[in-house]
């Protein structure tokens, strides 16, 4: 046990002293309701993480120091040293990003940081749905921020409506825009004069680029994209990845391009975003292939939590859920909301009132909403292989499939469960 899980167990036991001194309560009935104001089913998992075992997650550590500073449980400074324990403080401040302690490092972190800290390289994280690529993309954005870098962050599902890819031209002033807000500079005159000129679209935001961002900016330079695959059915798509790809190469000519470090996230197999291997931004610079969790890495997150399932069980945790941190860190969690075992989750794990039923259904309305997707999954249930390629590509995009010397098969037991009586 490190000295802040150390010094987190120690305050967490003396603010539960505390409110047993002001209120002349027992020990368990403080635990008990402490437990249900989080959420939890009474006061074992308050007594778990008195044991040096720190909250799943951020929220709840923050609602666990409000919980208990309601209640009276803390002293002068101790307040600010619990908060600094679960690392929800650095020096006296709050931290926006506090290391998530459930995370586990694989290899790709150590690729990412190393292509961040090159000037003007280029990286392409890609793996399926599920895999933890957002997370690892969040983690090399907070090491460049750490470093001082100026940060363009974006997400193409969550940060961009419809309304803004109805055309190429629309695309890309909304991205000048976005740049100019994320990095706090009033830009929009200039921004308009460059739309209102007779340039071609990509010609506009490359010029924005180069003459307002990149000579007046002394800083290094993170644009990162985040879900780049819903421009796949765009029909400006290539014209946008054809963009990413020259602003690679104007850094052999131009040494400002140098001060920008490009960060594409995907699921699909680049040839399928652009075939044209000149123009793709995908097949020059470093692509991390991110792996699922190992077995040894499904234990260390199963310690992290304190060791809710058996060492010799991991091999089924693994049959049931594949090797994605997702489906593994839902499990977890589940086991440490409802107090219960592994065996009472394996039960449930694919019916309606198991923690996985919301990212099944997800899963469910991708293929009822597509007919052909539908047909691929029931041939790939029945016979074991697919001879639909496009909607092959498309599960294996999805995480829902793989393909190994076992044939093309549910790349988890829990998909093959669920969907056998509903397709």
């Amino acid at each position: 046990m490190g000295e802040s899980q150390e010094k987190f167990a120690e305050l967490l036991t003396k603010a539960i002293y505390n409110i047993k001194d002001d209120k002349n309560r027992t020990i368990a009935s403080i635990q008990d309701e402490i437990g249900y104001a989080l959420g939890y089913r009474g006061g074992a998992t308050i007594e778990h993480w008195r044991k040096g075992h720190l909250p799943p997650d951020t929220a709840t550590m923050w609602n666990l120091a409000q919980a208990l500073e309601e209640r009276d449980g803390f002293d002068g400074t101790e307040r600010t040293q619990f908060l600094w324990s679960m690392g929800l403080i650095i020096d006296d401040k709050p931290n926006p990003l506090p290391e998530d302690r459930l995370y586990i490092e694989r290899s790709a972190d150590k690729e990412l940081k190393t292509q961040i800290e090159k000037r003007g390289s280029t990286t392409t994280i890609r793996a399926p749905s599920q895999a933890g690529k957002t997370s690892l993309l969040g983690r090399g954005i907070s090491h460049a921020r750490g470093r001082g870098y100026e940060i363009i962050d974006l997400d193409l599902v969550s940060e961009i409506n419809n309304e803004e890819l109805t055309s190429i031209d629309r695309f890309l002033h909304f991205l000048a825009t976005s740049i100019s807000d994320e990095l706090k500079l009033d830009l929009d005159d200039k921004i308009k004069n460059i739309w209102n000129s007779p340039r071609l679209p990509n010609t506009k935001l490359t010029k924005f680029m180069a003459e307002h961002i990149l000579t007046h900016n002394h800083r290094r330079l993170i644009f990162a994209i985040d879900e780049a695959d819903r421009l796949l059915d765009k029909d400006f798509s290539k014209d946008f990845f054809g963009l990413l790809r020259s602003w690679h190469n104007n850094r052999a000519k131009d040494s400002r391009w140098n001060k920008l470090n490009l960060i594409m996230v995907i699921s699909t197999e680049p040839y399928l975003l652009i075939p044209d291997p000149s123009q793709s931004p995908f097949n020059v610079g470093l692509e991390i292939n991110l792996p699922g969790f190992t077995e040894e890495q499904v234990q260390d997150l199963n310690e992290c939590y304190g060791s809710l399932v058996d060492r010799t069980k991991i091999p089924q945790v693994m049959y049931l859920l594949g090797s994605y941190p997702y489906l593994i860190r839902l499990a977890f969690d589940w086991l440490v909301t409802h107090e219960s075992d592994w065996r009472q989750l394996e039960e449930i794990a694919a019916s309606e009132t198991g923690p996985f039923i919301q990212h099944l259904r997800r899963c469910y309305r991708l293929l009822v909403d597509k007919p052909e997707l539908t047909e691929a999954f029931k041939e790939i249930l029945a016979e074991g292989r697919c001879t639909n390629k496009e909607a092959y590509n498309r599960l294996l995009q999805a995480g829902l499939i793989k393909d190994d010397e076992h044939g093309c098969r549910c790349s988890c037991d829990l998909y093959r469960r669920f969907f056998q009586g509903k397709l």
